[in-house]
């Protein structure tokens, strides 16, 4: 933990000199990243992670359950969790659903339909599902999330500054 909030330097002379660690912008040799940091001294492997207004130190817990759409007293059978998967807490949502999809699939266990929340969805992962897996993914799919289309900043997805087409165009200053 000392590492990564400390440095330790030689000064002149040959005298060590230990100072906290500030950031670049403040002129400092950096921070370790959000996916680097120690963030318990109990649990190296935990770290900081925040979603919305929830913030923790911990991991991602991932729970699959069935559902039917029978009201609760016209139930024969009860909703059962069918695959509970863990990542570390700094792991996009996104980056989990493939390896969800191959746990079920290896137990048989793929549902035809999947309820997720706004974290998980993709273009690709919408169509990689219904292709590798045959489950159509029943979610809200979000807009553009990135800092770029929050702040307006940035190229327009739709054309390209270099050809005025649709196609793909490198990023500036390449």
């Amino acid at each position: 933990m000392l590492l990564q909030n400390y440095t330790r330097t030689a000064a002149r002379g040959g005298r060590e000199v230990v100072a906290r660690r500030t950031k670049t912008e403040e002129g400092g040799n950096g921070l370790p990243s959000g996916h680097l940091r120690i963030a318990s001294a109990y649990d190296p492997d935990t770290r900081w992670s925040g979603k919305r207004d929830t913030f923790w130190n911990g991991f991602k817990l991932h729970v699959s359950e069935s559902c039917t759409e029978a009201p609760e007293k016209e139930r024969t059978a009860p909703n059962l969790i069918t695959n509970v998967a863990t990542t570390a807490s700094t792991v996009p949502d996104t980056k989990a659903l493939d390896g969800i999809h191959q746990q079920m699939q290896r137990r048989g266990l793929l549902p035809g339909e999947h309820y997720l929340d706004s974290g998980y969805p993709s273009a690709d992962l919408i169509v990689k599902s219904r292709h590798a897996y045959g489950i159509a993914l029943i979610t809200p799919v979000l807009l553009d999330q990135s800092r770029q289309a929050r702040e307006s900043a940035g190229f327009k997805p739709t054309r390209s500054p270099s050809t005025g087409s649709t196609s793909r165009s490198p990023a500036p200053g390449v």
